[in-house]
């Protein structure tokens, strides 16, 4: 047997250095400039977090989505983010249920992304994402549960009505197709 581990019990402060956080953001600062977090919890949670967030972006933005059940994308540029918060949220049950759009919103200082399996990415030249996240009730992890590993295109069961309506949330956004 192993006679080190018996009087040694695994305690809870192992166990809360190596779990993952079913809900929760992680950030990293990596470099002096760059900030990143990674927030993960529900579906629904996340596309009303990332709707949310939204809000919290500067008034003019740019804007990619990408669509993995009808292997499309658009780009844009100069997109009012109010008025991508209301292209964006009529998707939101579909979003839900079937997920595999990618939507990514970016500034000159900061990013948001909502991936495939709906969670959230978000990259900034400063750290205000932190209080942000924690705003809206997301709690800091040392780490989170991800699922961004387990998504292929191939796995995605059809979802003609959602293709449907990104295509036309790109197109009332004026975005171009890729």
């Amino acid at each position: 047997m192993f006679p080190f581990f018996k009087d040694r019990p695994i305690g809870a402060l192992l166990w809360r250095r190596f779990h993952t956080a079913p809900e929760g953001f992680t950030v990293l600062h990596e470099q002096p400039d760059l900030w990143s977090w990674h927030a993960v919890t529900k579906a629904e949670r996340a596309v009303d977090s990332f709707t949310r967030l939204l809000g919290e972006m500067p008034a003019v933005v740019s804007l990619e989505i990408s669509d993995a059940h009808a292997g499309r994308s658009w780009k844009g540029g100069g997109c009012d983010s109010a008025g991508v918060r209301g292209a964006i949220a009529p998707l939101r049950e579909m979003l839900i249920e079937h997920a595999g759009v990618e939507i990514t919103v970016f500034a000159a200082d900061d990013q948001i992304t909502l991936n495939p399996v709906l969670e959230l990415f978000l990259y900034s030249k400063t750290d205000h994402w932190t209080q942000v996240l924690l705003g809206i009730g997301l709690p800091e992890e040392r780490m989170v549960r991800t699922r961004s590993w387990k998504l292929r295109r191939e796995g995605l069961t059809p979802a003609p009505a959602l293709s449907d309506a990104v295509a036309r949330a790109a197109e009332s956004l004026r975005l171009e197709a890729q």
